[in-house]
């Protein structure tokens, strides 16, 4: 007997030191990918058509490996300290990375955030901005930030992917050991199956979601636990207002709370305390307080939008083919739409699976009329009750915006709610053989490696269409060095006017006119022409091909005007 227990003390020492040699090689490997990658600004490629492909075939042969040593960390290892390593290094890999890759941040739209910390830091107040004042929380972050730190904003753009990508973990893990009893499973699959909600990006929907995950569990271990105690109170109300503050969707998410604890209500299986209804209450009177001060006008026009938009939907004026599988294929080239097929495809798959799940569960329970325990139907309820409030949206022309901006709360929910019904099948002990759980295990983990590995390909398609080099950034610096303004200035395309005010570092942010789709040249000002046309090409399709349009723009402007600036990717143009 003691001669048994000692083989077997051997053994788990033997499978330990396996595991920490496996942690070890994947931190060696991390570090070497980031050591050794090579950096890029200006994208280009001989075939435009290729141009979806590009950051999927600069990946390092590292990374490849990664990816199947964390999957297996992670399934296989009873120690939670190593599979939380093991997550935290995919984090880094897919949050992280793509911004550190690149010379300057590849964040869309960022400009006008970064914008807002330095008008902060010169003014001291909320600038308008990019409709700023409406939800002024990341400007006032990280503008604060960037007075403490004195660091350079682009810098700090880097530096935010680094804090989401380990607070994406943080957030994660315990939610996810609050669901299933294991901490990385949940950031796992998010990870693997998030491809189209960019939460890396110096953005306020990047702060909103990790916000938003932090409100969440506050949400779930009160609920799950009958925990209402004052602490929690002030902190899911301090959350909320940050939510607030750095976006709208802050209206979405309480939405969903509300209307699970309403069909919850109404069906009488459960019964939400005093506090959580006062709780409800104050959430409520945060975010219409603060929307009816900055601008009440926008708050009624955006509800008699949402209004049209049913009255739309009841009057059958939209077709499915308008709302659903219009935005998401109208104009794209035959690459790029193969890939948002199978974006579409896989993490849809995995959204319905998730939605049909918590419908599943709900009407069993109303079905067998019996009461569930709160820990069992409240997520499936807020898994419904997420995509139940998108509906109006999703059978209107907005779908695509809905879906790009929602796409990853409807897939947190949906997957809370595939682990939820494992971890209750694993209560049950539902018999198998050994040799299937065998089976079932290996499928599950050579799905998700594969999943994972197409992640540079399905997630960050867009990099060269979005990423701005440095020779955009000095033709920015020469406008603002060298002309007053006194003509608009037009971009046909990146980057944006708001970018200029936060590099230059001027008295005032001197809009430019944007010209995104081609006009006639009739106006007299300053025209700036980039390369960076060329990479549109590989993702849209256009009745005709933009290198041959904007050379003919170019020819015009060679005969009727000054060419005062050329750094061999941008070219400027006085007409006068």
């Amino acid at each position: 007997m003691k001669k048994l227990k000692y083989i077997k003390g051997l053994q788990k020492r033997d499978i330990e030191n396996v595991q920490k040699s496996i942690l070890l090689f994947i931190i060696i490997l991390l570090i070497l990918t980031f050591i050794t990658v090579k950096h890029v600004d200006v994208i280009e490629l001989s075939d435009v058509s290729l141009y979806p492909l590009y950051y999927f075939l600069i990946q390092p042969i590292s990374e490849r490996i990664l990816i199947p040593l964390i999957v297996l960390m992670v399934m296989f290892s009873s120690k939670p300290s190593y599979r939380l390593l093991a997550i935290l290094s995919l984090a880094f890999i897919i949050e992280f990375l793509p911004s550190y890759i690149l010379t300057n941040p590849w964040i869309p739209d960022q400009y006008p955030f970064l914008s807002e910390a330095y008008w902060i830091y010169l003014y001291g107040n909320i600038s308008n901005i990019h409709y700023l004042s409406l939800v002024p929380g990341l400007g006032l972050t990280y503008g604060i930030f960037e007075i403490a730190t004195n660091m350079n904003p682009f810098i700090l753009s880097k530096v935010f992917s680094l804090i989401q990508a380990v607070a994406l973990v943080i957030v994660l893990a315990p939610l996810s050991r609050e669901i299933t009893g294991n901490e990385s499973l949940l950031p796992l699959l998010f990870l693997s199956f998030n491809y189209f909600y960019q939460i890396n990006i110096f953005h306020r929907v990047g702060l909103f979601f990790t916000l938003t995950l932090a409100f969440l569990y506050v949400i779930f271990t009160m609920v799950l636990k009958r925990n209402y105690n004052w602490r929690l109170f002030l902190i899911s109300a301090i959350l909320f207002s940050a939510m607030v503050l750095a976006f709208p969707a802050s209206g979405y998410i309480l939405a969903i709370i509300i209307g699970a604890y309403i069909i919850l209500k109404f069906i009488k299986k459960e019964e939400f305390s005093a506090q959580f209804r006062l709780l409800m209450i104050i959430l409520l009177t945060i975010f219409i307080a603060w929307f009816i001060y900055i601008d009440y006008i926008e708050l009624i026009d955006n509800m008699g939008n949402f209004w049209q938009n049913i009255i739309n939907i009841i009057q059958l004026k939209l077709t499915f083919e308008e709302s659903a599988t219009s935005p998401f294929s109208t104009g794209l080239t035959p690459l790029f739409k193969f890939i948002v097929y199978i974006r579409l495809i896989l993490e849809g798959g995995v959204i319905f699976t998730g939605f049909f799940i918590a419908m599943y569960k709900f009407i069993t329970l109303i079905v067998k009329n019996t009461k569930a325990k709160r820990s069992l139907i409240f997520p499936y309820v807020l898994t419904l009750m997420s995509v139940i409030i998108l509906i109006p949206l999703f059978l209107t022309e907005w779908a695509r915006w809905a879906f790009y901006n929602f796409s990853a709360y409807i897939l947190l929910f949906s997957l809370i709610s595939i682990l939820g019904l494992s971890a209750q099948n694993r209560q049950k002990k539902i018999e198998k053989s050994s040799f299937m759980k065998l089976i079932l295990k290996i499928l599950v983990i050579f799905t998700i490696i594969i999943v994972l590995s197409l992640v540079p390909l399905l997630r960050y398609t867009s990099i060269p269409y979005l990423n701005v080099s440095t020779p955009e950034l000095s033709s920015v610096f020469f406008v603002y060095e060298y002309y007053t303004f006194n003509h608009p200035c037009y971009y046909f395309e990146y980057p944006p006017y708001t970018l200029v005010g936060l590099l230059v570092q001027k008295e005032a942010i001197h809009e430019l006119t944007d010209i995104y789709w081609f006009r006639n040249i009739t106006s007299s000002g300053l025209y700036m022409i980039t390369n960076r046309a060329l990479t549109r090409e590989g993702f849209y399709i256009y009745p005709q091909p933009l290198a041959i349009r904007i050379k003919v723009i170019e020819n015009y402007l060679l005969l009727h005007g000054d060419k005062v600036y050329d750094d061999g990717y941008n070219r400027a143009y006085y007409l006068g």
